[in-house]
């Protein structure tokens, strides 16, 4: 039981870090368009 309580804390660690990329992918697509560049990054709701 106690290596799959270890996993789930793992895969949570896991997703927080998921969830902190994509945020930073929408920061940087964001300013990349406010600077009327072209972006080919997706958004975090098309991945």
């Amino acid at each position: 039981m106690l290596q799959n309580e270890s996993l789930l804390v793992e895969v949570e660690n896991l997703r927080k870090q998921l969830r902190k990329a994509l945020n930073d992918l929408e920061r940087a697509n964001k300013i990349l368009r406010g600077h009327g560049l072209a972006t080919i990054l997706p958004t975090a709701t098309e991945i």
